[in-house]
């Protein structure tokens, strides 16, 4: 979930113990003198100790909606849908090239997926918001009860053709939105939203948005300012640290903007990539990794490192010991933390891959005709990555794969109730082994095939999956 107070990652239990008199026992006299020794922690492995299962769940929530490239936001088990599009992938020839806002998503929906309902709430005609609210591809992050939903790609008009990027930073407080869709509330929906702030540095679509601290970050991304016509835009190439002072009103204050300064070409010139929130050297990080677009066409393949720098800043780091082979575009992403061996496991839930299954290899498609080249992608991959920046990725096998070509913009979802922090489910080998219930894939791009055209059929995916963890033995 997106909901980002920071998961403090302390071993906690161990000092519990000591406190409790773990480590030697001096004698006292009669009784047992043995000494009771802890043991010493796990070393950290680069062995992976899980695999993911991802199926259809067997309960589907009533009306469950075909939505992906949205904002979501979480409260009391409830799940907040704002923006995004309807149909599938947007071709690049034809009408569906121009992302018609009469497939952009014009209800605002709440998933209660404990009680099998849905809500959905239209977009009043008469809001000034209504098309920033429609936009898709925005950046978003939820702290607290507020959602933030910054740009997006729509429309400037009730009809036609997206044309435009917006430059608005729009809070949602949460809990009252879901309440306001769950009664058909329009005036309390209209309420739920605490403002709308403007600001070019916020310009961006195809971003992503993170927190570190009390500040929030809008990571790279474009600036699209036409109708699609299969170009790329224009590249952000940076990083934004800004904040939302709340009081005595709502006030944007950009504090940073980080650029590029390494050897070309520029690393910054991503967008529609996985950015998560997860640790490095035991702190809390922003890991992006791989995007597109490199050049004219093509993927940048190593992660970047966003640490802070312990003056109220980041720290950037083109980790070239890294080469990410499989699911190189924003997907829905599994993150889980080892607290007592300090590993990260980020796993990425199909997407768009580089290298696929030809039979039991697997070969890059970047070696194929460009039409062939990034194919939508029925993998599932983890990557570990030990505190010492060594990395190893795995790709299940084609048979222990997603269920379809599945994931291309879609959200992972917690089930454990204690996440605090975007989508980190604490790993814990010793007492979890067996198949575990970690959380729930939503939305994104359903395919036929593994290319579009050709007879192969996408659209919004309208299937709930859950998402298990099951112990490599």
């Amino acid at each position: 979930m997106r909901n980002y107070q920071f998961l403090t990652l302390l071993l906690l239990a161990a000092v519990f113990f000591a406190a409790c008199g773990g480590g030697t026992t001096p004698p006292t006299g009669g009784g047992d003198t043995t000494a009771v020794v802890t043991p010493p922690a796990p070393a950290p492995s680069l062995d992976l100790p899980f695999k993911l299962v991802v199926e259809a769940a067997a309960q589907q929530p009533q009306g469950m909606p075909g939505i992906h490239s949205a904002a979501f936001g979480e409260s009391g088990g409830k799940w907040l849908f704002v923006g995004g599009r309807v149909n599938g992938f947007h071709t690049m020839f034809g009408p569906d090239r121009l992302f018609p806002q009469k497939t952009a998503n014009d209800k605002l929906w709440v998933v209660d997926h404990a009680a099998g309902l849905t809500y959905n709430l239209p977009i009043p005609t008469t809001w000034d918001l209504r098309d920033n609210l429609m936009a898709n591809n925005m950046g978003y992050v939820q702290v607290g009860d507020l959602l933030y939903f910054v740009g997006g790609y729509g429309s400037q008009t009730a009809t036609g053709s997206s044309n435009y990027t917006y430059n608005t930073c729009i809070g949602i407080n949460v809990p009252e939105m879901i309440e306001a869709v769950v009664h058909g509330d329009a005036n309390a929906a209209l309420a739920a939203i605490k403002f709308t702030l403007q600001d070019d540095a916020l310009q961006v679509t195809g971003g992503e948005m993170e927190t570190l601290g009390d500040d929030l970050y809008l990571v790279f991304g474009q600036n699209y300012p036409r109708a699609y016509d299969g170009q790329n835009g224009v590249y952000t190439q940076q990083i934004v640290q800004f904040h939302v002072n709340m009081e005595p009103a709502p006030a944007l204050v950009i504090k940073k903007k980080y650029t590029y300064s390494g050897a070309e070409p520029n690393e910054f010139h991503r967008r529609d990539l996985n950015a998560v929130h997860g640790a490095v050297n035991g702190k809390e990080a922003i890991i992006a990794w791989a995007g597109v677009f490199k050049g004219a066409s093509g993927a940048w393949t190593n992660p970047i490192l966003i640490t802070p720098d312990g003056s109220g800043g980041v720290t950037t780091t083109v980790d070239a010991n890294f080469t990410q082979k499989a699911n190189l575009y924003k997907s829905a992403v599994v993150i889980q933390f080892d607290s007592t061996t300090g590993v990260l496991y980020t796993s990425m839930l199909g997407g768009i891959t580089n290298y696929y299954y030809a039979g039991d290899s697997l070969v890059p498609s970047d070696t194929l005709p460009p039409a062939q080249q990034f194919p939508f992608s029925n993998l599932i991959n983890t990557i570990v990555r030990l505190p010492n920046g060594e990395y190893k990725e795995y790709v299940q096998p084609a048979a222990e794969g997603m269920p379809g070509f599945l994931g291309s913009n879609a959200q992972f979802i917690p089930a454990a109730p204690s996440v605090t922090y975007h989508e980190v489910v604490r790993y814990q080998k010793a007492t979890e082994n067996s198949r575990t219930l970690i959380g729930w894939m939503v939305g994104g791009i359903q395919s036929s095939g593994p290319q579009s055209g050709n007879g192969v059929v996408t659209k919004a995916n309208n299937v709930l999956y859950e998402v298990y963890r099951v112990p490599n033995n």
